[in-house]
């Protein structure tokens, strides 16, 4: 029955759009290899479809091969369309009869359709594929085919027109926009995924930073994860964050900003906030560069915060001693001052400013610091 032939291709074209599928991500790493088997799957099906093809006159068969070719050669170039080809040529002969010749023709025909898009689709700017483009291919590839049976065997295309109407105009375009469809989609799903990957990789790589601290909370301040940076701060593993609040392992005012963010649902940064462990007061008051960003889910509400610390304790320490060095050079009755090696000024204390009789805010570089040494001590400064 002309019905079950139908089903079955059908279901052969359904099934070549999901093997396709899980062919591309077990063969994504290497570009050839996927193309070839591509090309391999799509030809066997082609095969299948021939075999099991309506059998209009002995020799004349109406099968889904031409879908087959024309949209391996879309999605996937000339080598899968050509591999394709080669296979259900060979099928073709196989099975002979006065409909061979035409029917390699409109494989042929459908390979160049395909490949016309296909180059066609490379030449736009991110090389995606379009369901109208696929529209196209399935309107160009029958309606050549229908020209080249036609010229071919006119009377038994006519003849096979006037009988099998519906499946040449409904079943068969209808079937291969299904097709299309499935294949679209799964290629854009694994794009997708591709990308997916690749950001979160950019990202991991971003939150394994060993210089920035890193934490993602929940709106109510309990750690998901730290990065082995936010760890080692503390001396503990990754593993012992997640679930557990991070005010009741750090209390401090700063809680206060945390509830503003996630109301405001804006972000905060602050410097060299200082903070004191509550569990090792030994280590005396530490400072903090932070960042808390809270991250909106679709509806617009708090769904996480990022938190990014760069720990300063050391710097603000640097600059509390220079500025307790300069406070007293600055107190210092003595003469104090450095100069280049040309004798220009680069700094005088109060005491030197003073003694030169120099104005506060007078520019030191008109000034030569040798003017106000003798003989002698020139002499020395000039043999530095």
């Amino acid at each position: 029955m002309i019905f079950n032939e139908i089903l079955l291709n059908f279901f052969l074209l359904v099934s070549l759009s999901v093997f396709s599928g899980y062919l591309i991500k077990i063969t994504c790493s290497k570009e050839l290899l996927c193309k070839v088997s591509q090309g391999i799957l799509f030809g066997f099906i082609a095969i299948i479809s021939l075999f099991s093809a309506v059998k209009v006159q002995p020799g004349v068969l109406i099968d889904g091969r031409t879908i087959i070719i024309s949209l391996g050669s879309y999605f996937y170039g000339p080598v899968s369309g050509t591999i394709a080809l080669i296979l259900a040529t060979a099928g073709r002969i196989v099975i002979g009869g006065q409909g061979m010749l035409p029917g390699i023709l409109i494989m042929i025909i459908a390979l160049f359709s395909g490949t016309l898009f296909y180059y066609l689709k490379l030449k736009r700017e991110n090389h995606d594929e379009k369901f109208l483009d696929v529209l196209f291919i399935i309107i160009i590839t029958n309606g050549l085919s229908y020209l080249t049976s036609s010229k071919f065997l006119p009377d038994i295309t006519q003849s096979i027109v006037s009988s099998h109407f519906y499946l040449l105009i409904l079943t068969i375009p209808s079937t291969a926009l299904i097709m299309g469809r499935i294949l679209y989609d799964q290629k854009k799903a694994f794009q997708l995924s591709v990308n997916l990957k690749a950001t979160n990789f950019l990202l991991e790589q971003v939150f394994n930073n060993p210089f920035t601290l890193i934490a993602i909370l929940d709106k109510d301040f309990n750690f998901i994860r730290v990065n082995k940076a936010y760890a080692e701060a503390d001396e503990k593993d990754v593993s012992f964050f997640p679930g557990k609040n991070h005010f009741d392992l750090y209390p401090s005012d700063a809680k206060a900003i945390f509830e503003e963010v996630v109301k405001t649902k804006k972000p905060f940064q602050t410097y060299a906030r200082p903070f004191v462990y509550a569990d090792a007061p030994e280590r005396g008051v530490t400072y903090w560069d932070w960042t808390l960003t809270p991250v909106l889910n679709l509806s617009g509400e708090v769904d996480y915060l990022i938190f990014t610390l760069r720990n300063v304790t050391e710097k603000v320490r640097l600059e509390e001693t220079r500025d307790r060095l300069v406070s007293l050079i600055e107190s210092s009755p003595d003469f104090i001052g450095m100069a280049d090696k040309y004798g220009k000024p680069i700094y005088l204390n109060k005491a030197g400013m003073k003694l030169l009789e120099i104005e506060k805010d007078v520019s030191l570089e008109f000034n030569s610091i040798l003017e106000t040494h003798s003989d002698w001590s020139k002499k020395v400064i000039s043999e530095i």
